[in-house]
């Protein structure tokens, strides 16, 4: 692995002006300067465009790209379908890395040439500070829950061998459902100890459950990750996971039935 290997970082966009020159900002302070950075506007209605086009016009590292709004997971294939590096790392618009983040995990790769993922330790900021304590990992236990970042760094080769980032997580965990099924059981994984990313918490955020909508919406998204990845949860110990994805549909099907018989016969 050459360590000067370009870096494609992808930042998808959907109407972050408030955040994104921060962002970009910690973009630009990499020590690792073999790197592109495509910004993926997902039909922001705020200033994005304008920031994003200003880090264009300073530094060609930076580009932009336009799209109609899709969804993060739309727009991190956008990006990186647009770009044309080795090693893939995406970045959401308001979140943060550290300047040696790009080297690090370069370093990580060059030592460990079979890995297939690499992640830093990570920190809040926001609306909350201190240290993110991430779970080791573990592929078994990423079957259950994630403990790993979105801003995680891997290998274009090996994003060719998936289906990339799946449209039908709309209300979030792409990324959880990304790292399924871009690993098994034998994949080796890096996670650096030094904090290299800085998660932002907002009120607003969409990992942040205030109400029932939103607790629904989870629910849906980790049953479409079982859904999605099937073929990741067929050995024993997964038995228990699959009863209660067969639970969770007999419930479904019978608001469905339920619904059906309140409709008002309007045919005789």
């Amino acid at each position: 692995m050459d360590i000067n290997s370009l870096v494609s970082i992808i930042i998808p966009c959907y109407n972050q002006e408030k955040y994104l020159a921060e962002t970009l900002e910690s973009v630009s302070r990499q020590t690792h300067s073999s790197w592109e950075c495509i910004i993926v506007d997902d039909g922001s209605t705020d200033d994005s465009k304008d920031i994003a086009i200003k880090y264009s016009l300073r530094d060609s590292r930076f580009s932009y790209i336009y799209k109609q709004n899709g969804g993060p997971s739309e727009s991190r294939n956008w990006g990186i379908k647009n770009s044309h590096g080795e090693y893939l790392l995406p970045l959401d618009a308001d979140d943060l890395i550290s300047e040696e983040y790009l080297s690090d995990a370069l370093n990580a790769f060059k030592q460990h040439p079979n890995a297939r993922l690499v992640y830093a330790n990570a920190d809040f900021i926001g609306n909350k500070s201190g240290q993110w304590n991430l779970k080791e990992y573990k592929f078994q236990d990423l079957l259950f829950g994630n403990m790993i970042h979105c801003s995680a760094m891997f290998k274009r080769k090996d994003y060719d061998q998936t289906l990339g980032y799946k449209n039908n997580m709309l209300f979030g965990l792409e990324d959880w459902d990304y790292w399924l099924s871009l690993l098994d059981q034998n994949s080796e994984v890096i996670h650096l100890p030094q904090i290299l990313f800085h998660y932002r918490i907002k009120f607003n955020s969409r990992t942040i459950l205030l109400n029932k909508d939103r607790k629904k919406k989870y629910k849906k998204m980790k049953l479409q990750i079982y859904i999605n990845n099937l073929e990741k949860y067929d050995s024993p110990i997964n038995v228990m996971m699959l009863i209660n994805i067969a639970y969770f549909l007999s419930k479904q099907l019978y608001q469905i039935k339920k619904n059906v018989r309140n409709i008002p016969r309007i045919f005789k």
